[in-house]
């Protein structure tokens, strides 16, 4: 059926219909801030395990990430990259308060600069340590972001430099392409232009960041190019009615 892209049997079971839940969901996602911080996560509902990776100036300015949440009211799970050690915390957020530190749940996996810019991967589990951590789940579409950037090495103040973004998550297949498993996603792509739909997000290649930032353009990432998400598959432009 995805390979009969003509067919309106197809374009309607694709765009049209729910997804078929996965067996065990693996979704990837990544985000671009203002703040030239960056968020990517790979969820694998398989091996019950998340991997994160943040990058931000490396300026001697802190910079944070708090998840599942618009506001600092939301008391977030906070991942806090110290400005001068490159140091990780874990914080529960206040209402325009530090908040305070929790039990650190991610391992380091790799910390480094290069030309200025800090990238920090972790590993933890996809299960929350406690009601205080945030529980990613990998069937999910997303989830909001809250990011800030300071000028002191430490957490505090970060006055006008903060914002918020929507973190969208897409289903990897069993090839380990974005949306290669049939069935999986819903993809509804205008053939004539790098744009369109997944699983009823809209498509934004802008979310990928260039390097040094990230490096998901740099490797033609299947995420950034919804060209050739799901082997490159083609569909006739949706219609009015469709997504």
């Amino acid at each position: 059926m995805l390979n009969s892209p003509a067919s309106e049997t197809a374009k309607s079971a694709m765009c049209d219909s729910p997804a078929s839940p996965a067996a065990a969901p693996h979704a990837v996602g990544v985000v671009a801030s203002s703040l030239n911080v960056s968020v990517s996560v790979d969820l694998d509902a398989g091996s019950k395990t998340a991997l994160l990776t943040l990058t931000g100036p490396d300026d001697g300015g802190w910079f944070g990430v708090g998840f599942n949440a618009s506001s600092m009211a939301e008391a977030p799970w906070t991942i806090v990259i110290d400005g001068k050690t490159g140091h990780v915390s874990e914080r529960a957020l206040g209402m325009h308060q530090a908040g305070t530190l929790i039990a650190s749940s991610v391992a380091v996996v790799s910390n480094t600069v290069t030309n200025g810019v800090r990238k920090v991967r972790l590993s933890r589990s996809l299960q929350g340590l406690t009601d205080k951590h945030f529980s990613f789940d990998a069937a999910s579409h997303g989830f909001p972001l809250i990011v800030a950037h300071g000028n002191t090495p430490t957490i505090g103040y970060h006055g006008a430099s903060r914002t918020s973004v929507k973190l969208s998550l897409a289903q990897m297949g069993t090839n380990g392409s974005a949306g290669a498993q049939a069935g999986a996603l819903c993809l509804c792509r205008d053939p004539n232009a790098v744009s369109g739909y997944i699983d009823g997000n809209r498509f934004d290649p802008k979310f990928c960041a260039a390097e040094p930032v990230g490096d998901l353009l740099a490797t033609n990432n299947s995420i950034c190019n919804i060209s050739i998400v799901g082997s490159a598959i083609t569909l006739p432009k949706p219609s009015s009615s469709s997504k």
